[in-house]
């Protein structure tokens, strides 16, 4: 026998992603709407987990001195220093870590309005609902623009 008289297709990834497309005759909205709340939220756990842990972590302690650091800040007395909390990353690359944290910023935002317009189709809303949401997402928005604006 064949393949043509088996019905197998040839490449069996070719029906891979028609199976897991939303079909409306197949998969409830209600479902729809459950599966992007669980992966909208696992992108905004994981981006706001980058955010507090950048890559390449954190200095842990503050060092000044002279040329045993493996970094090349200076101040004007010529010293090397960094400082506990701030992103190993920005020392090393600082246009990498501003590409970082750019595009960290608009997943997360991204992710989070996602979760916002299907929440305002949620059984729970109520009149004060909407407006709580909303005030939420402004409070957010400018705590991320307060924090990405200063790096120490």
């Amino acid at each position: 026998m064949t393949t043509d008289q088996l019905n197998v297709p040839e490449n069996p990834a070719e029906g891979f992603n028609e199976y897991f497309r939303f079909k409306l005759g197949r998969d409830p909205p209600s479902d729809a709407r459950n599966t992007l709340l669980v992966v909208t939220t696992l992108i905004v756990a994981v981006t706001f987990q980058a955010a507090i842990n950048p890559p390449g972590g954190v200095w842990q302690d503050d060092k000044y001195s002279p040329a045993n650091c493996t970094v090349v800040t200076s101040d004007s007395n010529g010293a090397i220093i960094r400082h506990a909390g701030t992103s190993v990353l920005y020392y090393r690359s600082k246009t990498a870590y501003e590409i970082f944290v750019f595009v960290n910023t608009v997943a997360f935002s991204a992710a989070t309005n996602t979760i916002l317009y299907l929440l305002l189709d949620s059984p729970f809303q109520d009149g004060g609902f909407t407006f709580h949401l909303l005030n939420e997402r402004r409070v957010c928005c400018f705590s991320c623009c307060c924090a990405t604006s200063n790096n120490n």
